[in-house]
């Protein structure tokens, strides 16, 4: 292989990586279904059974693996949307 060809190739093979790597990302965001309404999740809330809540001011909290929210679990099934 000439110094061109080479070239060429990993040129070719960082772009392939590069949009492979940018579709993972956006396909979820793309044909994500709607969300449920405010007013379900309120009367989700309203309704659990269990609630945590996740603080990234833990001990074994670190910069990439954290979280925050409150979440709620509760025997309500959302429809589909």
């Amino acid at each position: 292989m000439t110094k061109n060809g080479i070239i060429l190739f990993f040129t070719h093979l960082f772009t392939l990586i590069i949009g492979f790597a940018a579709g993972i990302y956006a396909l979820p965001i793309l044909i994500a279904p709607e969300g449920p309404s405010v007013e379900v999740i309120e009367t989700s809330n309203n309704n659990a059974t269990y609630t945590g809540e996740f603080r990234k001011d833990l001990i074994d909290s670190d910069t990439f693996h954290w979280g925050e929210g409150v979440v709620t679990i509760s025997g309500y099934h959302f429809p589909d949307w």
